[in-house]
């Protein structure tokens, strides 16, 4: 009998990706590799909290200080610090949760951007199922495991990304409905505190939504327009408190 997606459930799809990267994640934590240069500071900065509630400066002068690392990572860690103290692979395991939540994720951002409310009434696991194979494959990305296994932004940045991708575009399919409205804005705070360009993702479902709400259907406009205008203030309000005080790039220009 030959084997395809069309054969699987999207759940069966799914459960499998999620335990691929959960596998992978805890078979290849190796504390006494820690990777990329920025771990080390991620750690101090952790630990800094954790001693004297502040976080260390660690840039050189002349450069812009803590613009491109906000706290939300280094708060996570000094949480795994203050209950496993300084274990690397306690921070890696972390990681690999957030890998894991980034699949399903990427699931949802993809089943709510690519499918309609006429696909899902024609065939509703058509859609699922399909995002549930890009998912799984997104699972099998080298660049997925190798940040997995560095304790850096990028795996907790592409989880809160993805969220908030999927909850714009299931705005934009949910009816009549402003439920999601506040979980947005929720997680653009937590992608900008873990990247600054948090911002920039939620300018990008800002525009997505202002041109769903341009092109939907009459009944549907002044809601997408105000999730689009609500979002895009937030965005700017999240980016000048970004450029505000000593540790910004508007300072340094």
């Amino acid at each position: 009998m030959e084997l395809s997606l069309n054969n699987l459930s999207p759940k069966v799809i799914l459960c499998a990706a999620i335990v691929l990267v959960a596998a992978i994640g805890f078979g290849g934590i190796n504390p006494y590799l820690p990777g990329g240069g920025d771990n080390a500071g991620y750690i101090a900065e952790a630990e800094s909290l954790l001693a004297t509630g502040q976080r260390l400066n660690l840039y050189e002068i002349g450069t812009p200080p803590a613009t491109l690392k906000p706290p939300l990572v280094p708060v996570l860690l000094a949480g795994v610090i203050a209950i496993f103290g300084r274990n690397v692979a306690a921070m890696k395991a972390l990681l690999v949760l957030f890998a894991a939540g980034s699949v399903l994720a990427a699931w949802w951002a993809v089943r709510a951007g690519l499918t309609s409310q006429k696909d899902e009434a024609d065939d509703p696991q058509a859609g699922s199922r399909t995002a549930a194979g890009i998912a799984f494959w997104f699972a099998l990305a080298p660049s997925l495991a190798l940040y997995t296994h560095d304790v850096l932004s990028d795996v907790p940045f592409t989880f809160f990304v993805l969220l908030l991708i999927g909850s714009a575009g299931s705005s934009a399919k949910s009816t009549g409905s402003w439920r999601l409205l506040a979980p947005m804005l929720a997680l653009l705070c937590l992608a900008t505190l873990t990247r600054s360009a948090g911002v920039l993702v939620g300018g990008a479902c800002a525009v997505y939504l202002g041109l769903e709400a341009w092109r939907g259907p009459q009944t549907e406009r002044r809601r997408l327009a105000a999730f689009a205008i609500v979002l895009l203030v937030a965005v700017i309000a999240l980016f000048a408190y970004q450029q505000q005080g000593e540790r910004s790039y508007a300072a340094y220009m």
